[in-house]
């Protein structure tokens, strides 16, 4: 999945979700939620 709303990076067996909405001081949205659920379950 391409993400709009997030930033992700693997580093070995450590990955970092960044949030990346600054414009909108990173508010929820619903797609913010699907994107940070996939790479969530991405990195497990």
């Amino acid at each position: 999945m391409g993400y709009e709303t997030i930033l992700y990076e693997r580093c070995g067996t450590v990955a970092l979700i960044t949030l990346n909405r600054s414009a909108r001081m990173n508010a929820w949205t619903a797609r913010l939620r699907d994107e940070f659920l996939d790479a969530v379950a991405t990195a497990n």
